[in-house]
Formats: structure tokens, C-alpha cells, sequence
């Protein structure tokens, strides 16, 4: 098959040609989902040839749809793209949206996002295209006044909206129902970008730099601070366990005086720990050996910070809703 340069020379639009790959387009029959309009599996991996043959044959499905009146699904495509809904996507994103706060500020809402295309025809051979747009579970919103999104709760927000126009025989284009919209904002009592840490082990096993920055920032008004700098030395440790490691370990954060010094109950414990890694035999010592030096002083420092502690950042972070 010959490369079509553009949508013009398969008797369509070129931004319905480019959108009818990228979107959800659809033909209904009786009260089902519809059939897709086009098969858009490995859309991206297959060659322009491959992309026209398809193209081509959603293109036979609309002629179907409508007798044969290419100039009526040349007209469709001029409605069935993108760029039909561009200003309502600017509204959307302005300070005159009709998405709001109770308090009345415009926001938009950010999430997943669907947009599709219907098309249905009717008794009087017209065709109906729907077109809707979708944010289920809508993870947070902004507004220009905002230094950053906000999170709100995704099971119970959302926002959906809707239009249709109708295409005459007569090659006349109708809005048949104007757009409808609905949605609705629920507050997350956990505001934060990170999910809500359930045990400390979430913190200290996390690779979110600003769950383990706020958490820091929560011990350091408690002069605290140092114990997750320990615990979190020891994570790093124990995934590869050397002398010179354990070392590192008891020299920054056991000894007393060290420079961020834990709290350690145990006086002989630390003594033991210090002996053994400055004896005779410290480099005979396996990583398992190593690793089993510590437990006693992670396990100490990880339940002065799990009780209280980590109970009152949680406290501290959940907001009312």
C-alpha cells in the first residue's frame, strides 16, 4: 500500500487523522460498550504503513455508519478531535472554570485522564457523536494562587464531563446536548505527596527524600535526629555489611562522645561491639557476623523512635476532613 502523506488524501481531516491514534474512538450498537474504531494495539511500534491500513479501515466503518456520505464523514472529522475541545480545556485550566473549592477558588483537578468519542446513528440517518471527558480518581488540584497541587482523596473524587453534536443528511452540524459536567473534591486527611507511612520501617526502608526530610525535621525538635541518621546508616549497612563499615557505624554513632552519639542503654553492649571490631581477629569476622553486632543496638534505637515518636509525626500531618 502506497504511504498517505496526510489525512486530505484518505477524504479526512489531518488532525483527526493524527487523533484518531491517540484517542478513544468508538461506534455504538444496542446498549453496549460499542465497538472501537480503530485497532490502536502496538499503535506506536507499528509503521506508517501499518498506522494508514488501520486508518483506513475505521475510515470504512464511518462510511458504513453513514450510507456512504464521505462528505458527512469528512465533516465528522472536523469535529472529532482535540482540537474541537481546546477551548473547553482552557477553561478548564483558568480562574473561570466552573470547578471550584466550597469557598468558591477555581482549581483544576489532576489525575488520570479518559476522553472518548462515540458516534450512534440514528432512524433519520443522522449521526451522534458524544464525546466525553473523564478524571476518575483525581489525585489532587491547583490553582495559579497555589505554590503546589494539593492531594485530596482519589476514592471520592472526580470530575466528568460531557457533550453531543449531531450530524444531519444535510451536511448541518447541531449541538444536541450541551455540555453537562459534574464532579466533586474530597479532602485527604493525609496532604502529603509520599503515601502515609504505617510503621517506621516505612520511613526507614523508604527512597522518598522528603518523607525522610520531614520525619528528620520532627526528631530534630525533639533532639532526636540522630537515631534515624543511625537507623538509616544501619539499613545501608546490612545491605552490604565490611569492616570498614561497622566500623563507620560504632566510631559515628555508639561510641560515647561520637559525633552523633544514640542513646544505648547498654553500657557492655557497646563495649563488646567496640572490642570486637578493634581485636585481633576483627577481619575474620563474615558480613553475617557483622550484621548480628548490631542488632541489639538498632533494635534499642528503632523502639525509642517507633513508639511516641512516629505515633506523634502521624498525629502531627493528619488534617481534619
Amino acid at each position: 500500500m502506497a504511504r498517505l502523506e496526510n489525512g486530505t488524501d484518505m477524504g479526512i481531516s489531518e488532525i483527526f487523522r493524527r487523533d484518531i491514534g491517540r484517542g478513544t474512538y468508538k461506534i455504538a450498537l444496542g446498549e453496549g460498550e460499542g465497538v472501537p474504531l480503530l485497532d490502536r494495539s502496538d499503535w506506536n511500534d507499528v509503521g506508517r504503513g501499518t498506522q494508514d491500513e488501520r486508518v483506513m479501515g475505521a475510515i470504512g466503518l464511518l462510511n458504513d455508519l453513514t450510507d456512504g456520505d464521505k462528505e458527512m464523514v469528512k465533516l465528522i472529522s472536523q469535529y472529532a478531535h482535540q482540537g474541537f475541545s481546546a477551548p473547553m480545556e482552557e477553561l478548564l485550566n483558568s480562574p473561570e472554570t466552573f470547578v471550584s473549592l466550597p469557598d468558591g477558588t477555581p482549581v483544576a483537578l489532576m489525575g488520570p485522564e479518559t476522553k472518548s468519542y462515540t458516534f450512534t446513528k440514528q432512524d433519520d440517518g443522522s449521526v451522534v457523536m458524544r464525546f466525553e471527558k473523564s478524571i476518575d480518581g483525581a489525585t489532587s488540584y491547583f490553582s495559579p494562587s497555589m505554590e503546589r497541587p494539593v492531594n485530596i482523596d482519589p476514592t471520592g473524587s472526580h470530575l466528568r464531563l460531557s457533550y453531543e453534536l449531531t450530524f444531519t443528511t444535510d451536511h448541518q452540524v447541531v449541538l444536541s446536548q450541551p455540555v453537562e459536567y459534574s464532579y466533586n473534591i474530597k479532602p485527604t486527611s493525609w496532604p502529603k505527596d509520599y503515601p502515609k507511612p504505617e510503621s517506621l520501617d516505612d520511613i526507614v526502608k523508604s527512597t522518598n527524600l522528603e518523607l525522610i526530610f520531614d520525619f528528620r525535621q520532627h526528631l530534630e525538635r525533639r533532639q532526636a535526629a540522630e537515631g534515624l541518621n543511625f537507623l538509616l546508616a544501619h539499613e545501608e549497612f546490612t545491605k552490604d555489611p565490611t569492616l570498614e563499615g561497622a566500623r563507620m557505624l560504632l566510631n559515628t554513632y555508639m561510641l560515647p562522645g561520637s559525633e552523633q552519639e544514640v542513646t544505648i542503654d547498654n553500657g557492655p553492649y557497646v563495649e563488646r561491639v567496640r572490642d570486637t571490631l578493634t581485636g585481633e581477629f576483627a577481619g575474620d569476622l563474615t558480613p553475617e557476623e557483622l550484621v548480628r553486632l548490631f542488632t541489639i543496638g538498632a533494635t534499642e534505637v528503632y523502639g525509642m523512635l517507633e513508639g511516641n515518636i512516629f505515633r506523634q509525626f502521624i498525629t502531627d500531618n493528619t488534617v481534619p476532613v
